[in-house]
């Protein structure tokens, strides 16, 4: 008898765990995000993986992170051949020793990140004043290289960026007009894009 109730208490548990690891499993599988988002606890499984839909996900979505609410960007020029309805999603970046640290972001297809100071404004920059981005991107699971595109925007107008495969690099302007700047960063693949902590720092003329 008490070999039976031991035999039957061990099933019980490993059927408890099996259920515990489906639920985990299920759980996560059917999240995803749409758009760009801080990475958190919540999401940071989704790094390096494809964006896969179905039925019964639960979407991270903000539906007022489009042009028309954005407080960053005003105008899309039509040669970047991005939809009035791409989202835009604003991220704080920390000063320190004289930089600006951006915080480890994720993005899906199409989705523009765009990198502000902690009070929501851009650099203001004189004629000839430049601006770095130094970044590193987590590696795809999925495929071995990845394209991001890494612009400006200058005054509320988007300037079409340039396309990056490595996993880190820098991104350089040079201000030819005077203004107010960002960074913005775009995923030009289909899977996940992430982004690690990286540097934004300002060289006057």
């Amino acid at each position: 008898m008490k070999r039976k109730i031991i035999a039957f208490c061990s099933v019980l548990v490993c059927c408890i765990i099996a259920f515990l690891i489906y639920y985990h499993n299920t759980k996560y599988n059917k999240y995803i995000i749409k758009g760009a988002a801080y990475i958190t606890e919540k999401n940071k499984h989704l790094v390096g993986t494809e964006v896969v839909e179905g039925k019964g996900q639960v979407e991270e979505y903000d539906e007022h992170n489009m042009l028309k609410y954005s407080k960053t960007i005003k105008n899309i020029p039509d040669e970047m051949k991005l939809a009035d309805s791409a989202l835009i999603s604003d991220f704080v970046t920390k000063e320190k020793n004289n930089e600006y640290i951006t915080p480890e972001i994720i993005e899906t297809n199409g989705s523009i990140g765009v990198f502000t100071k902690d009070d929501g404004s851009g650099w203001k920059l004189k004629k000839g004043d430049s601006l770095v981005f130094n970044f590193d991107k987590y590696q795809s699971k999925v495929i071995k290289e990845q394209t991001a595109v890494i612009g400006y925007v200058v005054n509320g107008k988007m300037v079409e960026g340039e396309s990056f495969e490595d996993l880190s690099g820098s991104y350089e302007i040079t201000a030819d007009e005077p203004g107010e700047y960002y960074i913005y960063t775009i995923d030009a693949s289909s899977e996940y894009l992430a982004f690690k902590e990286g540097s934004i720092s300002v060289h006057e003329c």
